[in-house]
């Protein structure tokens, strides 16, 4: 039986953003068609087309409720005062490495092919760089980073090497997670004061990380038709 509510215009909007962008971010763009997100949320194609008139606005919606959806994920962490600035820049680091093992790279890849979404991407990269950056100068100020390092260049060099790792499969035998601990010992650790390597140590020693995070929880199966 349907919940209340779930067959109004919103919340059927709602349900195919969130079901498309499980099958994009899985199985890559080009795989999935229309068909394939009418038959998983049961409902006609004439239905997904009254709302979305074609798979550029549609991938254009599930890219902005995916931002949205980790915002949501992480703000907890970021506002909790207990975090040194150097651990929030740990987490953050460490949920992109995450989100990225469980990305289909043909996602990233095929996101190319759509100029318009990909320009709103790249809206979305500048502001984590900038974000990032201000949590690096942060981290300066607290004593975590050296005073002598240019982030400009930095974060141009971190930027390029992680967008490599997510559109080829050069290192196929290595885990997202170890590729990110590479990274954390490569360019954070190279950056740290002794007070900053003292908490980079800490991190790697610890095996408590915070909620991983997982597509079932992006939709809440709420897409499954009862």
């Amino acid at each position: 039986m349907a919940k209340k509510g779930e067959n109004s215009a919103g919340d059927v909007r709602l349900r195919i953003i969130e079901c498309a962008s499980k099958l994009f971010l899985t199985r890559g763009i080009k795989d999935v068609k229309m068909d394939d997100i009418a038959k998983e949320l049961s409902m006609s194609k004439r239905t997904i087309y009254e709302r979305f008139p074609d798979k550029q606005e549609l991938l254009f919606e599930c890219l902005k409720r995916i931002h949205i959806f980790i915002a949501e994920k992480s703000r907890p962490y970021l506002r909790d005062s207990s975090h040194s600035s150097l651990d929030v820049a740990l987490y953050l680091y460490d949920i992109y490495f995450n989100v990225l093992s469980r990305v289909n790279k043909k996602f990233f890849i095929e996101l190319a092919r759509y100029p318009e979404v990909q320009q709103v991407s790249n809206k979305h990269k500048d502001i984590r760089r900038r974000r990032f950056e201000a949590w690096m100068q942060k981290c300066v100020d607290d004593g975590f980073f050296r005073k002598d390092i240019n982030f400009e260049i930095l974060l141009y060099i971190l930027q390029r090497d992680i967008e490599l790792l997510s559109t080829t499969d050069n290192f196929p035998q290595y885990t997202a997670h170890e590729l990110g601990r590479a990274f954390i010992l490569f360019y954070l650790r190279g950056i740290c004061t002794d007070k900053g390597q003292d908490v980079i140590e800490e991190y790697i020693r610890s095996k408590e990380k915070y909620e991983e995070f997982k597509f079932e929880e992006f939709s809440e199966n709420r897409y499954k038709k009862k």
